[in-house]
């Protein structure tokens, strides 16, 4: 993300992020409001999995409080880093 801020600062209006990881994804949609870009767009998988996210839309689509608090909402209910709740998973706290 930094690297994204950096190319709005810049000028650019539309970046693409290239990774495979799903924690790149939701910081992409919990700071895209603060990028100041028209379009962000996730290069995202590898092999048959492989396709293009388009972030600038799923911020859209989102109340911009649930984008704020995405990036929390992902580590609490389980990311690379933490583990999620027995028996729990993101649909069921999502939709809680």
């Amino acid at each position: 993300m930094l690297h994204a801020l950096d190319a709005s600062k810049e000028g650019f209006k539309k970046v693409m992020v290239r990774t495979v990881d799903t924690d790149v994804v939701v910081l992409a949609i919990t700071y895209f409001a603060q990028l100041s870009l028209d379009e962000l767009w996730i290069a995202f998988g590898c092999g048959k999995s492989f396709r293009y996210i388009a972030v600038h839309d799923i911020a859209a689509s989102l109340e911009s409080k649930r984008c704020e608090a995405l990036s929390f909402f992902h580590a609490f209910t389980g990311c690379d880093q933490t583990s999620a709740f027995a028996g729990r998973g993101k649909s069921t706290a999502w939709s809680t």
